[in-house]
C-alpha cells in the first residue's frame, strides 16, 4: 500500500513517510530517501523548510522560512521559479531551469547552486 501526504509541516513527514518530495511552485525541486534528505538537504528551499520548524532534540535555534513571497502562479517568474527567494540565486537562475541530477544514490534535486551536503 501506498499513501501520499502533502503537508507543509515537514516535521510531520519525516514522521510518516520512507521517501521525501519536495515542491515549489509546481516542480519537484528535491527527492529521495527520508534518511538521506533529512540529514543532508541540498535544495534551498528544502533547508528553508527545515529551518521554519523548530527541532525537538538538539539546541533551540531560530526560525526562519523562505524569503519574500510565493510567485504568482498566472505569472510565475523566469527562468527557475523558486530564484527570487533564494539567497544562492545568480544570473543563470533567473534565465533557465536547473537540470534534475541525482547528487548521491537516490538523492535527486534541480538546482542550480545545491548546497553542500552535511552529515
Amino acid at each position: 500500500m501506498a499513501m501520499m501526504y502533502i503537508s507543509h509541516d515537514i516535521a510531520v513527514i519525516a514522521e510518516v513517510a520512507q521517501r521525501i518530495g519536495v515542491v515549489y511552485a509546481g516542480n519537484l525541486v528535491e527527492f529521495g530517501d527520508t534518511l538521506t534528505i533529512f540529514p543532508r538537504p541540498a535544495h534551498p528551499n528544502t533547508i528553508a523548510l527545515m529551518s521554519a520548524f523548530p527541532s525537538l532534540e538538539g539546541e533551540q535555534r531560530r526560525l526562519r522560512g523562505p524569503l519574500g513571497e510565493p510567485p504568482d502562479p498566472l505569472r510565475p517568474p523566469s527562468g527557475y521559479r523558486f530564484h527570487p527567494r533564494c539567497a544562492f540565486a545568480t544570473q543563470v537562475c533567473t534565465a533557465q531551469m536547473p537540470p534534475y541530477e541525482e547528487i548521491e544514490p537516490d538523492h535527486f534535486v534541480a538546482c542550480w547552486h545545491p548546497q553542500p551536503r552535511r552529515s
